[in-house]
C-alpha cells in the first residue's frame, strides 16, 4: 500500500515537473520572440556615451561629422555647464571646455568648419550678468581657436557664411542702454566692430529684441527692436536693416503692441524680401532686402491670438508657411475666438498678401518642406496629449495628400546632406519618412529607450549624413513586462521579478539611420 502509493506519488511529481519545464521552454520562447518582435522595430548597432548633466542643445557639423552638446548640472541655475564633441562615426564622447558661462545659442559654420557658442557670462552671478562671452570652437579637431568678451548682454546672433561674418546683437535691459551690433571674423572669431544700432535714450522692457537674419545675396543685416519706457504696457516695434559693415540703411516702425503679450517675432529672408513676423500685433512687415524699405504690411491674424509654432520659406516659390498656436495666456487681452486661431498661413512674401489659410483650429506645432517632394509637412497635435498627426499637404494647392497618426507624438528631421525626412517619436524610435507615398518604413529606436513615451521634451535628435543621434536626459522608466502575458498560476512557479522603475541616466547615442 505504502510501495504503490509512492510510485503514485513519483509519477504524479514526475508529470509535474514535465509540465512546468515544457511550460518554462515555452514561455522562454515566448519571450524571447516578444523582445526579437520589438528588436525588429529597434535592434540597431549603436554607442552610446553618457552625459554629465542636462541636455540643453545639440549642434551638428555635417562637413566634420561632428556634434557638440552643451549639457547644464544644475538647471534652475546654471550652473556645471560642460560643452563636449560627438564623434558621429565611432560614437566617442570628448569633453572640449567647461564655457564658465550660460549658452544661449550655438550656431555652426560648415564653410570655416567653426562653432560659435554664445552666451551671458554668469561669473558675477546668475541672472544679473551685464556682458557676453564668445567661445569660438574648430569642428574639425574641438580646439578653442578664440574667446571673446562682449558687452552688453547677448540677444540674438546671424550667420553669414558667405561673407564669413557673424553678427550678434547686445543690449542691456536693465538701464539707459543703446542696441549694439558686434561684428566677428567667422575664421578668427576676432571682432572686427562694434556699431550703435539704435540709441534707444529709454530703458528698455526685458526681453526687447527679437532675432536677427541675414541676407545671402545682398549682405544686409536685418535686426528686430521692440523698446518700452520702463513701467509702460505699450511697446514699439521697429526693423533696423544694416550692411554687411554695420551702417544703418534703414529703421522701419512696425507698429504697437502691448508688451502684456508674449513678444515673439522672426525673421524669414527671401533673396528679393524680408518677412518680419510680429505675433503681438499679427501682422508681417514685408520689406526690400536691398534697401530695407517697408514694400507691405500683411495682417495674418488677432493681435496676440497666436503664437508661433514654427515657419519654412520656399526660396523658390517665395512662400511663406507659418504654423500658429493658439495664445491661451492671452484670453482676457485678445480678441474672440482665440481657440480657434491656430493654423497654418501661407503667405506670398514677394507679392505682399496672404494666399490660403489651412488647417484651421488645429494646433500646428511645426510646419517643414520636404526637399524632396517639395510638399509641406504639417506636424499637429492637441494639447494635454502624446498623441501627433503629420499632414503631408500640396504646396500648390493646401490639398491634404497623405496623413500619418502617430500615438507616442513625433516631429520632424531633415538630413542636410541626403535630403530625406525622417519622424522621431517621443520615445527615441526613428522612421524614414517618404512623403510622396505618405508612408513610414525602416523603423529602429534608440538603445535603452523605454516602450512607453516617457522622455517628452527630454529628447533631442538629429540626422547627418544617414547617422542618428538621439541625445536624452536623465529619466525613470518602467520597461514592459516580457512575461506579462503568463497566467498568475505559471508565473508562481518561474523565479521572474516583473521589471521595476529604475533610473536611466542622461546618454547619447549614435547609429546608422533607416534608409
Amino acid at each position: 500500500m505504502t510501495r504503490r502509493w509512492g510510485a503514485t506519488g513519483r509519477r504524479t511529481w514526475t508529470w509535474r515537473v514535465v509540465v512546468v519545464a515544457t511550460a518554462v521552454v515555452l514561455l522562454a520562447a515566448c519571450s524571447v520572440a516578444a523582445l526579437a518582435g520589438r528588436g525588429a522595430a529597434g535592434d540597431v548597432h549603436a554607442r552610446t556615451a553618457l552625459l554629465n548633466g542636462h541636455p540643453v542643445s545639440l549642434t551638428v557639423d555635417p562637413a566634420s561629422e561632428h556634434g557638440f552638446i552643451v549639457t547644464v548640472a544644475n538647471l534652475s541655475q546654471g550652473t556645471g555647464v560642460h560643452l563636449s564633441m560627438l564623434d558621429l562615426r565611432t560614437g566617442a564622447l570628448h569633453h572640449i571646455i567647461d564655457p564658465g558661462f550660460d549658452p544661449e545659442a550655438t550656431i555652426v559654420d560648415a564653410r570655416t568648419g567653426r562653432l560659435f557658442v554664445v552666451g551671458e557670462d554668469i561669473s558675477t552671478g546668475y541672472g544679473v550678468a551685464s556682458s557676453s562671452k564668445v567661445v569660438v570652437i574648430d569642428t574639425r579637431t574641438g580646439r578653442v581657436v578664440a574667446t571673446d568678451s562682449l558687452a552688453p548682454s547677448f540677444a540674438s546672433l546671424a550667420l553669414d557664411e558667405r561673407r564669413g561674418r557673424l553678427y550678434v546683437v547686445l543690449n542691456d535691459s536693465r538701464g539707459l542702454a543703446s542696441v549694439d551690433l558686434a561684428i566677428l571674423d567667422a575664421s578668427t572669431g576676432k571682432v572686427l566692430r562694434q556699431v550703435v544700432v539704435a540709441d534707444t535714450n529709454i530703458r528698455l522692457a526685458a526681453s526687447s529684441l527679437g532675432p536677427a537674419a541675414v541676407d545671402p545675396s545682398s549682405g544686409h543685416v536685418f535686426v528686430s527692436i521692440g523698446t518700452s519706457a520702463s513701467g509702460s504696457a505699450v511697446t514699439t516695434n521697429s526693423i533696423a536693416t544694416l550692411d554687411s559693415d554695420g551702417r544703418t540703411l534703414a529703421m522701419v516702425f512696425a507698429g504697437h503692441s502691448s508688451s502684456q503679450l508674449w513678444n515673439r517675432s522672426e525673421i524669414a529672408v527671401d533673396p528679393a524680401r524680408a518677412a518680419f513676423l510680429d505675433f503681438n500685433t499679427g501682422r508681417a512687415d514685408i520689406l526690400d532686402t536691398r534697401t530695407g524699405a517697408l514694400v507691405r504690411a500683411i495682417p495674418f491674424g488677432a493681435p496676440g491670438a497666436t503664437v508661433l509654432g514654427s515657419w519654412s520659406l520656399d526660396p523658390h516659390t517665395g512662400q511663406l508657411f507659418v504654423a500658429t498656436l493658439p495664445n491661451f495666456t492671452c484670453a482676457a487681452t485678445c480678441r474672440s475666438g482665440v481657440n480657434a486661431a491656430g493654423g497654418l498661413k501661407v503667405l506670398d512674401v514677394r507679392n505682399g498678401r496672404v494666399l490660403r489659410s489651412l488647417l484651421s483650429g488645429i494646433v500646428v506645432g511645426n510646419v517643414t518642406i520636404d526637399p524632396r517632394s517639395g510638399d509641406i509637412i504639417a506636424q499637429t497635435t492637441t494639447f494635454g496629449s502624446n498623441a501627433a498627426t503629420l499632414r503631408i499637404l500640396d504646396a500648390r494647392t493646401g490639398a491634404l495628400l497623405h496623413r500619418i497618426d502617430r500615438p507616442n507624438g513625433a516631429f520632424l528631421l531633415i538630413d542636410a546632406r541626403t535630403g530625406r525626412a525622417y519622424v522621431v517619436d517621443a520615445d527615441g524610435t526613428i522612421a524614414l519618412l517618404d512623403a510622396h507615398a505618405g508612408q513610414l518604413s525602416g523603423l529602429v529606436s534608440a538603445p535603452d529607450a523605454p516602450t512607453t513615451a516617457t522622455l517628452g521634451n527630454g529628447l533631442i535628435a538629429a540626422v547627418s549624413g544617414g547617422r542618428a543621434v538621439v541625445v536624452r536626459d536623465s529619466v525613470t522608466v518602467t520597461l514592459a513586462d516580457p512575461l506579462g502575458w503568463a497566467p498568475g498560476w505559471l508565473r508562481r512557479w518561474v523565479p521572474w521579478q516583473p521589471p521595476r522603475p529604475h533610473a536611466l541616466p542622461g546618454a547619447v547615442s549614435t547609429f546608422d539611420a533607416p534608409r
